[in-house]
């Protein structure tokens, strides 16, 4: 017998409402400077 899952739906949250993704969250954790993790990220 073969029991393998079946995805019945995809989400794609573009404009971020299920899911709020910012790299910033992120990065603040990494950069000890505001000035220099925006730097990076542009």
């Amino acid at each position: 017998m073969n029991d393998t899952q079946h995805i019945d739906t995809i989400v794609f949250d573009l404009g971020g409402v299920l899911i709020d993704w910012n790299p910033r969250h992120l990065y603040r954790k990494i950069f000890n400077d505001e000035v220099e993790m925006e730097r990076f990220l542009t």
